[in-house]
């Protein structure tokens, strides 16, 4: 039995027959109530779905752009056009900061506005 069969079967038990209407006109206002309730929280929750995509969908761009790929030697490191790996050192909100595998004082970073990558620096020295 469903949950508003079991509401509907309670208030003929249990509710006086004079006061059966204004109980099930609660009921249908509590049940009205919440399917708004359900749609606004679904509706901004889809929203919020929809903005990570976009977010997803223009840092793959981003990557690719800036020939930034997956390493073929390990899962945790990312390889640029010219072939050097990088590890994730640091992240922030404002940035990710790499070090480069194999080389002391070298670094790279992307800069991120609200988590779409904007700009990468290219490797630098410290």
């Amino acid at each position: 039995m469903g949950g508003t069969a079991l509401i509907y079967f309670v208030f003929l038990v249990l509710v006086p027959e004079e006061s059966r209407t204004n109980a099930i006109w609660i009921t249908l206002g509590f049940h009205g109530i919440s399917a708004i309730v359900g749609v606004i929280w679904g509706t901004s929750i889809k929203s919020r779905e929809m903005t990570e995509i976009s977010i997803a969908q223009h840092n793959l761009k981003f990557l690719e752009d800036h020939g930034l790929r997956d390493s073929a030697f390990e899962s945790d490191l990312i390889e640029d056009d010219e072939g050097n790996r990088l590890r994730v050192r640091e992240t922030r909100d404002d940035a990710i900061v790499f070090t480069v595998v194999g080389r002391r004082g070298l670094r790279a970073a992307i800069s991120l506005n609200d988590g779409r990558m904007v700009s990468y620096s290219g490797i630098v020295t410290l």
